[in-house]
């Protein structure tokens, strides 16, 4: 079994869901490893040498589109990592394609911080191996 701390990529442009995200990770994993590319041009071109434990994946980024990388990420590489897509978008068709090109859920972010923080807590945890 692999003791090392759990990595976590996150695909966000915004600098505050970022911060918000890697406080409400660290609180679960304090020692995560959590690596960022703020758009695709900046994401990894594979995702072996940081073998990520989940990828958390915005939609609407400045290069390009979230399911846009999530299904060619999906297509081209063999990427065993639960994916998560934590987007402000609550269009029911952006949940059905992100789900349809492999992700394993689709959270809408909050508005409120203290909400923010229990949506990341609620959807990292059971990827992470907390409390187990």
């Amino acid at each position: 079994m692999n003791n090392s701390p759990p990595t976590v990529f996150v695909l966000e442009d915004s600098d505050l869901d970022f911060e918000l995200q890697t406080l409400a990770i660290r609180e679960l994993v304090p020692e995560a490893r959590i690596v960022r590319a703020s758009d695709c041009c900046n994401a990894p071109k594979s995702f072996e040498e940081i073998q990520p434990s989940l990828i958390v994946i915005d939609v609407d980024l400045p290069s390009c589109n979230g399911l846009a990388f999530l299904e060619k990420m999906r297509k081209s590489q063999s990427v065993s990592a639960p994916v998560v897509v934590f987007s402000t978008s609550t269009d029911a068709s952006n949940e059905s394609r992100a789900l349809s090109a492999g992700a394993d859920q689709y959270c809408v972010k909050p508005v409120a911080a203290a909400a923010y923080l229990q949506a990341v807590r609620s959807f990292a945890s059971p990827y992470l191996a907390v409390g187990g």
